[in-house]
């Protein structure tokens, strides 16, 4: 089997497409594969997917494919064009790799494995493509996932934020909770982030919301009860940021109490920072005595550790059925 076939086998090309010539450069460790197709080809108009005359062709197209034999493998091909009597002149699908891709359809699914795996520079280093291939490319998976994307709003939508970088720089996220699957990413956690995924949807999509949780950030408050109807019915402040707000509280009731102690000389409440904070299951065995000393004392941050406590009951309380 000569080198034309053997490729033709590998790359899995069917007729009209052959190998016109398979370049191998042993210094530069490099392989070029040169595509072409026979004469008088009948092509696909894009738009409407009649059958046409080949009308011309763009410009030379270099892909990179898998390596072959650790070398670096390129496809050189010359898309075919095809002029359509309703749509004018288009360039038909590439057959090797996305309009707009330096990568074959493999390569490009090879690297995005990669890229799971490991940091934009490392997979760049892997595969031998600059930072700039390696992002591009995984921006193009992330928009055929998204094209792939049901056009549907969740019944019950989670909102939270998370920092992505130093300097307070964060990113908003919309999630599915009962199906557990992202929705939607943006930069920042304005108003503005949370308002550009409600714009997709009309008013009628969005009035069969039956829950949006989010912490008690006033942009997404805002946002939701632009859009969301009968939104202040619907926003769930969540647990987490919920309990951090009290947590914080209770804190706030042990330092004050702590400076007022202080002054008068006493440490009662010096170390016991976590033994208010943290939950009561969670407190190690070994300082529960301690701790239930402490709670024996009239001490206003022994009355917030029960407010809190008790407060954690509140996420299995369920309404009993109405008439």
């Amino acid at each position: 089997m000569d080198d034309k076939a053997l490729f033709f086998k590998i790359l899995g090309l069917r007729p009209p497409w052959f190998i016109k010539q398979v370049v191998v450069d042993d210094q530069s460790q490099r392989v070029d594969i040169y595509v072409d197709h026979e004469p008088d080809i009948r092509v696909r108009c894009p738009v409407c997917d009649e059958l046409y005359g080949l009308y011309d062709h763009a410009p030379e197209r270099v892909y990179r494919h898998l390596n072959t034999c650790q070398m670096q493998t390129f496809i050189h091909v010359r898309p075919p064009r095809v002029n359509c009597p309703h749509h004018g002149v288009k360039q038909i699908g590439s057959e090797f790799g996305e309009n707009g891709s330096e990568m074959t359809f493999s390569f490009e699914s090879f690297m995005i494995r990669v890229a799971q795996e490991c940091s934009i520079e490392a997979t760049a280093r892997l595969c031998g493509l600059s930072w700039d291939q390696s992002w591009n490319g995984l921006q193009r998976a992330v928009e055929r996932g998204r094209a792939r994307k049901p056009h549907r709003v969740p019944r019950r939508i989670g909102v939270d934020e998370k920092s992505i970088a130093r300097g307070h720089k964060y990113e908003s996220l919309v999630y599915d909770i009962d199906a557990g699957t992202v929705e939607f990413v943006w930069d920042d956690r304005g108003q503005e982030s949370l308002e550009s995924y409600y714009r997709q949807f009309s008013r009628e999509e969005l009035a069969g919301v039956e829950a949006v949780a989010m912490d008690m950030w006033d942009p997404y408050i805002a946002a939701t009860k632009q859009y969301v109807p009968r939104a202040e019915k619907k926003i769930v402040f969540d647990r987490f940021h919920v309990m951090r707000h009290v947590l914080d509280a209770v804190d706030k009731v042990r330092k004050s109490e702590h400076r007022q102690l202080s002054e008068r000389g006493e440490q009662t409440l010096k170390g016991t920072k976590y033994l208010w904070l943290w939950s009561r299951e969670n407190l190690p065995a070994w300082r529960q005595g301690q701790f239930e000393a402490l709670r024996s004392l009239d001490l206003k941050v022994c009355r917030a550790w029960a407010i809190k406590e008790n407060l954690r009951h509140l996420w299995d309380y369920r309404y009993g059925n109405q008439s």
